[in-house]
């Protein structure tokens, strides 16, 4: 891991990324949260970039899959 600074930031970065989460992984995230909010589409969801939702509703279908063969 290493670490770095401008002129006004800081930050780290492994493996060649600059310290971010790519945004599938932001999406899968949220899926989960609405989840488990019992939110299947809230009013707040067209305000997300067009991929991010796209990545979301993937992930909510697979989360509510799995949950169904969980019980």
């Amino acid at each position: 891991m290493e670490t770095w600074s401008g002129n006004s930031h800081t930050g780290w970065k492994v493996g060649g990324t600059s310290g971010y989460l790519h945004y599938k992984i932001y999406g899968f995230l949220i899926a989960y949260w609405m989840l488990n909010r019992n939110e299947t589409n809230p009013a707040w969801l067209k305000y997300l970039d067009s991929e991010i939702v796209g990545v979301v509703k993937k992930s909510l279908k697979y989360l509510e899959e799995k949950k169904k063969h969980q019980t």
